[in-house]
Order: C-alpha cells, then sequence, then structure tokens
C-alpha cells in the first residue's frame, strides 16, 4: 500500500511543468502606463512590460520618402514591362510604355503632394523585447518584436500608397502589441 500512496501523493504535491508556448498570449484586458513601461494584463492576470529601454526606432518615412520611393517603384515596374515586350519582340510597344510610365510618376507624385502631410512622419517602425510574468511571478524575456505604426492622420490613398511601395499590407507583422505600442510610443502631431 506504501508504495502506491508515496508516488500518488508526491505527484500531488510537487508542482508539474506546463508546456505553455507563452508566444500565444491571449488579448489584453486592461493596460496601464508607467512612467517608462507599457503594461498589458491578460484575462488571468499573467503581464506583458514593454520597457521604454527596449524600445528602439529603427525607421522613420515621410512625404519627401514615398514619393522617391514611389518613383523607384514605378520605374522599376517599367523597366521589367519594356524586358518583356523586347523579348517578346514587341518593340513597337516600348514607346507607350515610356509615356505610360511618365504619366503615372506624374500623377502619383500629385497625389501625395495634394492629400499627404507634408511636414509630417507618415510611418514609424519599432523594435521591442516583452517581458511575460505567468501568474506564479516567473519572468521571461521573448523574443524581439517589430511593429509598423501609421499615422492616424494619413487619408486611406496614402496608406494604399505606401502598401503599393512596400509591395504588402502594413503591419503585415501582425504583432498583437501593434495597437499599444503605437499609442505609448509613436508621438504623430495631431
Amino acid at each position: 500500500m506504501k508504495r502506491l500512496l508515496l508516488p500518488l501523493l508526491a505527484a500531488l504535491a510537487l508542482p508539474t511543468a506546463v508546456n505553455a508556448d507563452i508566444r500565444k498570449i491571449p488579448e489584453a484586458l486592461r493596460q496601464s502606463f508607467s512612467k517608462d513601461t507599457l503594461i498589458l494584463e491578460t484575462k488571468v492576470g499573467e503581464t506583458i512590460e514593454i520597457k521604454k529601454s527596449t524600445v528602439e526606432i529603427i525607421n522613420s518615412a515621410d512625404q519627401s520618402y514615398l514619393i522617391s520611393t514611389a518613383k523607384r517603384s514605378i520605374k522599376e515596374y517599367y523597366r521589367k514591362s519594356r524586358e518583356y515586350l523586347r523579348e517578346t519582340n514587341q518593340e513597337n510597344l516600348i514607346e507607350k510604355e515610356r509615356i505610360k510610365e511618365k504619366r503615372r510618376i506624374k500623377a502619383g507624385i500629385g497625389y501625395i503632394e495634394e492629400f499627404s502631410p507634408k511636414s509630417e512622419l507618415h510611418i514609424l517602425s519599432f523594435s521591442f523585447i516583452p517581458i511575460f510574468t505567468d501568474l506564479n511571478g516567473k519572468k521571461s524575456v521573448l523574443q524581439k518584436e517589430y511593429v509598423e505604426c501609421i499615422n492616424p492622420v494619413l487619408p486611406i490613398g496614402i496608406i494604399d500608397m505606401w502598401e503599393y511601395v512596400y509591395q504588402r499590407k502594413l503591419n503585415y507583422l501582425d504583432s498583437k502589441y501593434v495597437d499599444f505600442v503605437c499609442e505609448k510610443y509613436a508621438k504623430f502631431k495631431r
């Protein structure tokens, strides 16, 4: 009887290891800000801290950067188009492609200059290292996260231009911290 009872008591009394994937953190219920730390609390009481000392601006972009990048992107598209026309012996269409390219650049730049805020940043990109605290108070440093914060005053058309230039959706990294980090650390003029 002792042989069966001792292992049973030991199994119940000793803590067991939990194989939890801490990268799949439930959505935060509450957020609080201290002077230098963003604290997110989950439904069950776990917390994620993002300390200001780990937050770095890794890139910023404004209207002039969007214009130069859009020009480059459009020129590259039409360069590939002209190469294709040469390869398929449709050289009579190359001049039409050059005219389309000039029109598209002029229209794109005109749109950007008219509708985007000239003196403001459009996008801020951050990296940071979150710290996870479980229910037992054990802290774990999570892997570095990346977030792109979009200026909230940008019109949808300008955001579409950025997505065309980047050839992907903004915030494609789908970090669960985007809204919180942008609210705390991205300082755009309002």
